[in-house]
């Protein structure tokens, strides 16, 4: 014990001494994480950000937000409540696990259910469609809980001895704020504004659900988008609503931490769950994903209760095959995975698969009946975006599969744009080592909690159920995401959970004084340390109590050129943006594509300006003039689209085009003032302006 106390102390060492290269090309100076702990000496440094540029202080307006997020949790948790207990798999569960499973499949059926009710072109009638069926849930959820007198019995997993009591969980609660406070924030994120949100944001103003061929991201299972729809319906705001559906999503994060705390209450002790979910809400990259509107917080809450039903399903229901109760455990863990998936596709790969596997060497000698409520269970849960897009677009796992199914508006050249971008880059030994490393100390936003303590579940558990699964699930991600993805650290971050439920077992495996009070010290510095990094700026925004209205327009997330854009265009007059797919702030309408589409521009103008003859520019003149009021070039992201080992960009776009099309009398002169930005706005002439019409 002592030796490995020493080994977690050097780790330390290491983990606040190695410099960090992301950080370090931004800061144009080295820079170790030990440079974050500075600011505790210099705590007006550290906090003058989180009242924003003007310093000054605004919390009111958030409460309107956060209100009506907690609603729709609200909603989906008496849902999936309901249903729990219709089915009785809820008799299984205490209180707490209770809250977490329910909140897990109701907040997965009324994604479905927006959905289903877009896809039928529904969302104008909210009253009717989401009002009352939320309300109507609510009510039967309250009745039925007044009735039986109780929500669920209180776990008695905690033993006198135990170890760290429940009140450590208190410490959790800054984490929790500030991922909360966080989610309130207007976005910044680059995905989160090409597609996160502005899916969302098209759906709502075509009051529908349709295919989108200028986005492909935006026909992708969007299971946790639809929280913002929803909230973009219920408010009849797109912009106020996706701060609420924004806000809804990072709720993600604060729900699996108390997931982990119940889980890791049930299967170790009550001290291995408040130091699950204090390792889990504390790390970095947890609280980045959850501030900045990304969607890993869904994926990771999905894979832990999907991987939970399994162990319950192997300790309670497996017995024999037949039981009820297996049959309960199975359609349960398949319903979670089929929601993972319903939130991204590598959820087939990483959770669908090798529960599938498990299941198949558990039952090998007593038939498929498991195997098959599994996957029909995974089926309805995020079947229903398969089929949407095999309706809409002609290929169930769209844009994937696109020599198997085609797809609309695909072709050959994208599709190889889009494996190049996405398939593994090489296959060297040395790769290996490079992202071990990097999982294990030079990733940014990493915990030094994490590892040192899942090494001390893996070395000194006596007690192997569920250890050994839980570390072969973690390292069974982890091959496949070096194996079959891109290899950026978002693919592999839902597992955490998992990792902060062996790093509960680690921490408490010893009840030795000098055990006890080592891991008190480095959780409490993991802790501190942690939330210095979180709340720094560096890892994501920390505008928490800025005003909103303030936040809105600042110019790291309204640059002045989309300011400008938004303040001289009439109604109904449109936007052709080349180059930049992040126009969530643009307000409607707005044309696009992401790197991987057909290029509108392209689509626009390339055989005219081909062509060249005065009747060809007159109709594409028309064509323009009659949709667009400017043409929007950012040529900062052209380039970076096109630089080396980037996605790539048309070539036709260059700067003569725009060239040729100012002479000719189709487009003014750029707007002057974004130069120094690579950035150009040129207004669609009227018609009668073109030289083509003069000669007429």
């Amino acid at each position: 014990m002592g030796a490995f106390l020493v080994a977690m102390a050097l780790y330390f060492l290491a983990f606040y001494g190695v410099e960090l290269p992301e950080l370090s090309a931004q800061s144009g100076a080295p820079w170790h994480r030990f440079n974050f702990l500075h600011l505790l000496l210099v705590p007006e440094l550290w906090l003058e950000g989180w009242f924003g540029a003007g310093g000054a202080w605004q919390i009111s307006d958030r409460v309107s937000i956060l209100g009506l997020a907690l609603v729709i949790w609200t909603v989906a948790g008496s849902l999936g409540w309901l249903v729990l207990q219709r089915t009785r798999v809820a008799v299984q569960f205490d209180a707490l696990e209770q809250v977490a499973y329910s909140t897990g499949v109701g907040v997965s059926l009324v994604s479905l259910y927006t959905l289903c009710v877009g896809l039928v072109g529904g969302l104008s009638a909210r009253w009717m469609l989401f009002v009352v069926p939320g309300v109507s849930i609510v009510v039967a959820a309250a009745l039925a809980v007044s009735r039986r007198g109780s929500a669920g019995r209180i776990a008695e997993h905690a033993t006198n001895g135990d170890w760290p009591r429940a009140r450590w969980l208190w410490w959790a609660l800054p984490f929790v704020a500030v991922v909360v406070l966080g989610g309130m924030l207007p976005p910044v994120e680059f995905d989160v504004r090409e597609y996160h949100l502005e899916s969302a944001k098209e759906f709502y103003f075509a009051n529908r659900i349709t295919f989108l061929p200028h986005n492909v991201y935006a026909n992708m299972p969007l299971g946790a988008e639809m929280l913002s729809l929803l909230a973009m319906v219920l408010t009849d705001d797109w912009y106020f609503g996706a701060l609420v559906g924004k806000a809804a999503i990072s709720l993600y994060t604060p729900m699996t931490a108390l997931a982990l705390f119940a889980l890791g209450r049930r299967w170790f002790s009550t001290g291995a769950g408040v130091v699950a979910a204090l390792v889990f809400i504390s790390t970095p990259w947890i609280a980045l994903v959850a501030t900045s509107g990304l969607i890993e917080g869904a994926s990771a809450f999905f894979w832990l209760l999907s991987i939970d039903a399994m162990l319950r399903w192997r300790t309670h229901g497996a017995e024999e095959a037949s039981s009820v109760d297996s049959s309960r455990w199975m359609l349960l863990a398949g319903f979670l995975s089929g929601s993972a998936v319903a939130v991204k596709y590598p959820a087939a790969l990483f959770v669908v698969v090798p529960l599938a596997a498990w299941i198949v060497l558990a039952e090998r000698a007593r038939g498929w009946r498991p195997l098959v409520l599994f996957l029909l269970a995974v089926v309805v849960a995020c079947g229903p975006w398969f089929v949407k897009n095999w309706a809409l677009a002609g290929n169930p796992t769209y844009p994937l599969l696109y020599n198997v199914f085609g797809g609309a508006t695909r072709t050959a050249e994208e599709d190889r744009q889009w494996s190049e971008a996405h398939d593994p880059p090489n296959f060297a030994a040395g790769d290996v080592v490079d992202r071990l490393g990097k999982i294990a100390l030079r990733s940014a936003w990493l915990s030094p909690l994490v590892l040192p303590l899942v090494v001390a579940a893996l070395v000194w558990r006596r007690r192997m159920w569920p250890v050994a699964p839980l570390a072969l699930y973690a390292a069974f991600v982890l091959v496949a995401w070096w194996i079959f993805t891109h290899r950026i650290d978002r693919f592999w971050l839902p597992v955490l959970p998992v990792a902060a439920l062996l790093a509960g077992a680690g921490a408490t495996w010893n009840s030795s004084l000098l055990w006890r009070r080592s891991i008190a010290l480095f959780v409490t510095v993991g802790l501190l340390a942690n939330f210095v990094v979180i709340t720094s700026g560096a890892c994501g925004d920390n505008s928490y109590f800025a005003p909103l209205a303030e936040l809105r327009v600042e110019s790291h997330r309204l640059p002045p050129w989309i300011a400008y854009l938004n303040e001289h265009r009439q109604p109904g007059e449109g936007v052709l943006s080349v180059g930049d797919a992040a126009v969530f702030d643009l307000v409607p309408p707005v044309v696009y594509n992401t790197a991987f589409d057909d290029n509108q521009f392209e689509q626009f103008v390339r055989e005219r300006y081909e062509e060249k003859s005065d009747e060809a520019l007159s109709h594409l003149h028309a064509e323009l003039s009659s949709e667009f009021a400017f043409v929007y070039v950012n040529w900062g992201e052209i380039a970076r689209y096109r630089s080396p080992g980037n996605y790539g960009y048309s070539e036709f776009v260059q700067p003569e085009v725009f060239q040729f099309l100012v002479e000719r009398s189709i487009l003014a002169p750029p707007v002057p003032g974004f130069a120094e930005a690579r950035v150009e706005i040129y207004p669609v002439l009227p018609l009668s302006s073109s030289g083509a019409e003069k000669q007429n």
